[in-house]
């Protein structure tokens, strides 16, 4: 059987997971191709072909040749059609921009049309949507070029800045905080470490940029859930209500909201970057509880299970989208639903320093007796849940050198 949908899977699969479990229930044939050697989602119901592109000494340049090559076999004189591809992390889809010219007539992907790296390159987006009459809507950002320019930088956006890479780089982190560097405040020490630890990972990236520390949006962090089609633009909003680690993190506890306020800012960005397909915005409050842009996904992301129980079928809508195929009347949330990823919950209560971010987690724990969406472990995909036990020991073994 030919596949219509391919999920482009890196380590983290829980996403790619959720987006094969909504293949599942629609029952539209699915593909994966993995950039990890052992992937969770190798035989899975509904999965008609697997491959995997990883071999040691992985590069993105390897990376994209292989990807090419195996999504052309894949298509074939047989397809039917063009195959849609989810990449699930910005490694697939930054190796996927790297080969789009080659795969116009095979395969379609979401992405931003009016930019180069489709969103990727936060110091293009940001550039871009100042240049269409956003830079309201938009976190304060300056590019980084150099070190040199720290402390001006620092000075124009008032001290209190994140530094982080323009696009996250290939298989690399940044430690404790993701891929983020902060500055507390702008007296002369703190800067001092502050260079220092920028020194340390500044060969991690061709480009950085540094944004202004925004706050809470009406009391959390907020994301504009969206699909773009033919000009026409649907989603929801979703709070986010605890992460880990609480700066740079990952979602832990993510609740979907019946509030409509950045949806008119969502669709005014969406059509700035031109965008085809699927895209998380994510936004925090200026000083006057304004929201202001921080960062967009144009793939999907770590809560996209949330969205398709709350009734938004979302991976099938951006299947509508990559195919040109206009989007039905606007989707309102009609009940609220909490998800949680259970193993960063846990995480978050060990390495937990304060008291308020205690009380956090215990509320967040809470949640559990309320039948949450519990990340993976709430999949009806047959297996999952053995799957995902089993790859989490063979990581705990690892890390503990079992």
């Amino acid at each position: 059987m030919t596949p219509r949908l391919v999920i482009l899977s890196g380590g983290a699969e829980s996403v790619a997971l959720a987006v094969a479990e909504a293949a599942w229930r629609s029952r539209t044939p699915y593909a994966v191709i993995s950039l990890v050697p052992h992937s969770v989602l190798e035989g899975l119901d509904g999965c008609v072909a697997y491959r995997t592109i990883w071999s040691p000494g992985f590069t993105p340049a390897l990376a994209a040749e292989r990807l090419c090559e195996t999504i052309i076999a894949m298509a074939g004189p047989s397809a039917g059609g063009m195959l849609h591809v989810f990449p699930t992390e910005d490694d697939g889809l930054r190796v996927l921009h790297a080969c789009r010219s080659r795969l116009t007539d095979v395969a379609v992907f979401s992405r931003s049309r009016a930019l180069e790296l489709g969103g990727l390159d936060k110091a293009e987006l940001f550039q871009a949507l100042q240049n269409a009459g956003l830079e309201s809507h938009l976190a304060p950002t300056l590019p980084l070029d150099s070190l040199a320019n720290l402390d001006h930088v620092l000075d124009r956006l008032g001290h209190d800045a994140v530094i982080k890479p323009a696009y996250k780089p290939w298989q690399s982190s940044l430690g404790a905080s993701g891929l983020k560097v902060i500055s507390a405040s702008g007296d002369n020490s703190d800067r001092h470490e502050l260079r220092a630890r920028l020194y340390a990972a500044w060969h991690l990236s061709d480009r950085w940029i540094a944004q202004a520390r925004l706050g809470p949006l009406r009391g959390y962090e907020r994301s504009a859930c969206v699909v773009r089609s033919d000009g026409v633009v649907r989603g929801c909003e979703v709070v986010e209500r605890l992460k880990h680690p609480q700066m740079g993190g990952s979602a832990v506890l993510v609740s979907t909201s019946r509030s409509r306020a950045l949806m008119p800012i969502a669709q005014a960005i969406a059509e700035a970057i031109d965008l085809q397909g699927i895209c998380e915005m994510t936004f925090l409050a200026d000083d006057r509880g304004e929201p202001r842009l921080l960062e967009l996904n144009t793939r999907p992301w770590l809560q996209l299970e949330l969205l398709e129980r709350s009734g938004y079928p979302i991976v099938r809508e951006t299947m509508c989208a990559l195919a040109g195929v206009p989007l039905e009347a606007d989707f309102a949330v009609t009940d609220t639903r909490d998800w949680i990823q259970i193993e960063r919950l846990l995480l978050a209560l060990l390495s937990c320093r304060s008291l308020q971010r205690l009380r956090a987690i215990l509320n967040a724990f809470t949640k559990l007796f309320r039948r949450p969406i519990v990340a993976v472990w709430s999949s009806e995909l047959p297996g999952v849940r053995r799957r995902w036990l089993t790859a989490n020991f063979r990581r705990l073994s690892r890390a503990i050198g079992m």
